[in-house]
């Protein structure tokens, strides 16, 4: 019988500074080191799951981009993973609009950030309003995310899918 545990990032074992505490990983190392195999399960990129986690070195798998990707945390090999093709992702950029404030094109390592706005950077984030750059650079890609200035956006674009 496998005894598993799956846990969420946000929302659920990282603390108020957006890490998990000391407390949280030797415990889930002692229960790993006792048998149980320990999920993590994000929205997030692979990347930017290791960086909050200090290497998740308490937990045996990470499902990444929002179910999207399984990696082993031994050595970060991927174990599933379900590409979008470029042509998708070209396809997506015309929604960009007045209505939109951008739209993420996420693989593994970084998130392509396309967008005429400014919005805060982070190490995985990559800024830019060069849709060519984000389909030659962006490697694999594992999920896209539109964020809309209102709801009404939203309801527009679905009634267009």
């Amino acid at each position: 019988m496998v005894k598993m545990i799956v846990v969420d990032l946000d929302g659920t074992i990282l603390n108020h500074m957006g890490i998990v505490s000391k407390t949280m990983k030797e415990y889930l190392k002692k229960l790993k080191d006792n048998g149980y195999v320990i999920v993590i399960a994000t929205g997030r990129i692979y990347a930017s799951a290791i960086s909050v986690t200090d290497g998740a070195e308490f937990a045996n798998y990470i499902i990444s981009d929002t179910g999207v990707c399984t990696y082993n945390t031994i050595d970060s090999s991927p174990i599933f993973k379900s590409n979008i093709d470029k042509e998708i992702v070209e396809s997506v950029f015309k929604y960009y609009n007045e209505n939109c404030y951008f739209i993420d094109v996420c693989d593994k390592n970084t998130i392509y950030t396309y967008t005429d706005n400014i919005v805060n950077n982070s190490p995985v984030i990559k800024i830019t309003n060069n849709k060519d750059y984000i389909l030659n650079t962006c490697a694999e890609v594992t999920h896209i995310s539109i964020s809309m200035k209102n709801n009404d956006s939203v309801k527009k674009i679905s009634k267009l899918s």
